[in-house]
């Protein structure tokens, strides 16, 4: 992984989460008899699994301690770590720049790559060698790390399965020595190339829960499982080991209580029957000599800083890093970063700057910061999460987050509803309150129209003589009356009124 890290030195001899490279192979420490077994291994056979679960620093064992020792036999290391995005170049071609890379940086003279050739012909051809700056001859070492990805982003697609087909079968072709049978019809050419075995290493590191995936590709190769390694947890020993790269920063005692915090559950045990995992350990001691510095250079770290801080060291190193940047930076990271899951994800840079509240320099704070990485894969810059180890606190963090929010969006949603509802009762109130009014008004004036007419025609007819009861009258002779006779009271006929 690249970017900005703090050098390791004495005063930083633990590096956190990020991966070991060669330059810090000085403070590599408690895999000894680990890197002697990958040596015997990759001696024996052309092709070497290692596998193990996450975290417990299978990268780091590869940069710092097989490489280094690989060198000095006269190899050339070359990492490789493949990438399925359709984007990305044919699997072979990450292959061979991947080569080119390396022995352009170990300063080995590599072969010419022809166009068009495949990894047996580019390794089988004639005085095809590489040779070291003394003009020995060198053995490369391709070494596929975090080899599950093949079974995981290489299957997300139809085209991804099928590219990734055809270069697990080019690839066994070379482990197993099968040329192409192009070659079988074309005599000419195949006196091009040497059919014996060349100088070559394979290796394949990926994730213990993945082995199982292997019986797809099983078939391919005839000693796919028979030449490898299970990196385990780190034991005791191995893990005092490590902290004693720091002796000098710790106070009496607290070796034995960062043994204990770190193994967990096995605490309870001695000796073997502790298991630590280096990832974990790595990143409590950073985090413990991030506090002790603050105290300054002659500090300790003591039980009671480990006591104070132990409950919240991966936590607060997750909250701790993002806490200075807006909202959208965090969401970034747990819902582009991790998958829904909680696998690490990876997101090309140009992707990830067009997120909210996502830029440049803040990701290149949170590299500093040792919570995400860059990974530079054939011209395409990623971004990603630095460790598993840290899954589990994003995933929480995210959990928590996905669940205030919901619960917040109900909240909205009610208050909407209950203002709706409160909104809909006064307009019900108000066409209520309008409705009687308005028959209250309509049957007043009805009233009070009638009784003034029936006062009126009583008067009427006792000074005129009329009987009771009015006779029929024309529209003409109701228009010059004072009221209509038409339009007063229920009783009303065509022929006139009738006064009760």
């Amino acid at each position: 992984m690249n970017g900005p890290t703090q050098p390791t030195d004495p005063q930083h001899p633990w590096i956190g989460l990020a991966s070991f490279t060669e330059g810090d192979r000085e403070f590599f420490a408690g895999r000894g008899d680990e890197i002697e077994q990958l040596l015997r291994l990759v001696r024996r056979d052309t092709l070497t699994l290692l596998y193990g679960i996450s975290g417990l620093g299978k990268t780091s064992l590869l940069q710092a301690g097989l490489f280094p020792a690989l060198r000095d036999e006269n190899y050339l290391p070359v990492p490789i770590r493949l990438d399925f995005l359709e984007s990305a170049a044919p699997l072979a071609k990450q292959v061979f720049d991947a080569i080119a890379a390396a022995a352009a940086e170990a300063r080995v003279d590599a072969p010419q790559l022809h166009p068009g050739e495949t990894l047996w012909e580019y390794f089988h051809r004639l005085d095809n060698h590489f040779w070291s700056p003394r003009n020995e001859l060198v053995t490369p070492f391709l070494a596929f790390d975090q080899f599950e990805e093949f079974f995981t982003l290489g299957r997300e697609t139809a085209d991804r399965n099928r590219r990734g087909s055809d270069f697990i079968s080019e690839l066994a072709d070379l482990v197993e020595n099968r040329p192409p049978a192009a070659l079988r019809d074309d005599p000419a050419r195949a006196r091009e190339f040497n059919f014996k075995p060349t100088p070559l290493k394979v290796l394949l590191s990926m994730r213990e829960d993945y082995l199982g995936d292997l019986d797809f590709i099983r078939s391919k190769f005839r000693a796919l499982t028979q030449n490898r390694l299970r990196l385990l947890p780190m034991g005791e020993r191995q893990a005092r080991e490590v902290i004693e790269l720091g002796a000098s920063l710790l106070a009496n005692g607290v070796e034995d209580r960062i043994v204990k915090y770190v193994a967990g559950a096995s605490a309870n045990g001695e000796g073997p029957d502790i298991t630590v995992a280096p990832a974990l350990l790595s990143l409590v001691l950073r985090e413990l000599n991030e506090r002790r510095l603050r105290g300054g250079p002659d500090a300790k770290i003591t039980p009671d800083l480990l006591d104070l801080e132990q409950e919240k060291i991966l936590e607060d190193f997750y909250l701790r890093t993002l806490k200075d940047f807006p909202g959208g930076v965090q969401t970034f990271v747990e819902d582009k970063l991790l998958t829904a899951g909680g696998h690490r994800n990876s997101c090309a840079l140009d992707d990830a700057l067009t997120r909210p509240d996502v830029t440049q320099p803040i990701l290149n704070q949170l590299v500093d910061r040792r919570l995400l990485a860059y990974e530079d894969r054939h011209n395409t810059r990623r971004v990603e999460i630095t460790h598993d180890v840290l899954l589990p606190v994003i995933k929480a963090s995210r959990d928590i987050r996905l669940t205030s929010e919901a619960r917040a969006e109900a909240d909205r949603l009610r208050a909407s509803e209950a203002a709706q509802r409160r909104k809909q009762q006064i307009t019900t109130a108000v066409a209520c309150a309008l409705a009687l009014l308005l028959i209250a008004t309509v049957w007043g004036g009805n009233y009070a129209f009638f009784q003034e007419h029936k006062a009126y025609y009583r008067e009427f007819a006792k000074r005129r003589g009329f009987p009771v009861g009015i006779g029929p009258l024309s529209k003409s002779a109701a228009r010059n009356m004072p009221v209509s006779f038409l339009l007063v009271h229920k009783g009303m006929v065509r022929e006139g009124w009738k006064l009760h």
